[in-house]
């Protein structure tokens, strides 16, 4: 992904403080802080450290906390010996905000519905493969086995997907695994003795 540098102004401290931390490759801590004691932290420990941080304010803590506390927040960045970005990048578009709460729901009910899909299918697969094929003198052995396999194959998913989502268009990934699930369905069906016929 690119990013048309010029729109950003110049005088920008975020947009400067974030350049130089990609050119430079370096990570840039923002925090999200609701209360006093939350700036201070930051603060203190961006002092400490010598580095620069980004302290983020949303609505509710504009809504609940007042003008006050942005003054406050302010303030204390401008106190520290670093660079510290106060960042209130929603605080006028609330009705923004407003309109993804549908996207939200939809959000979770994916992940539910995911989850209750992996519980009844490729979740259940080691102890399947375990109770059918397995001698009872390996079986613990070929357990660790089986469900480290699991929880690697899951984690190289999650780093996978986001790329092959941008290389193999949006269907891709879904087609690509549709077709690994009637192979596994296919597999377990022909090869399991409980399973056959």
């Amino acid at each position: 992904m690119t990013f048309d540098r010029s729109v950003y102004p110049t005088n920008n401290q975020t947009w400067r403080i974030l350049t130089h931390a990609s050119e430079n490759n370096y990570a840039l801590g923002a925090y999200n802080c609701y209360n006093d004691d939350g700036v201070i932290a930051v603060i203190w420990a961006a002092d400490r450290k010598g580095s620069a941080a980004i302290i983020q304010l949303f609505p509710w803590t504009m809504h609940f906390q007042g003008a006050e506390f942005v003054r406050y927040v302010v303030n204390a960045a401008h106190s520290a010996s670093v660079h510290i970005v106060v960042h209130m990048d929603y605080l006028g578009v609330l009705q923004h905000l407003n309109g993804s709460k549908a996207a939200g729901w939809v959000a979770i009910v994916s992940i539910y519905i995911h989850a209750i899909g992996y519980a009844i299918s490729r979740a259940t697969v080691p102890w399947i493969i375990n109770s059918e094929v397995f001698s009872m003198s390996v079986r613990s052995t070929c357990m660790a086995v089986c469900i480290t396999w699991q929880y690697l194959v899951n984690f190289a998913l999650t780093r996978a997907v986001p790329n092959m989502l941008i290389s193999m268009h949006s269907y891709g990934p879904f087609t690509l695994f549709a077709c690994a699930t009637v192979l596994g369905l296919i597999y377990s069906t022909s090869s399991f003795p409980r399973r056959r016929g």
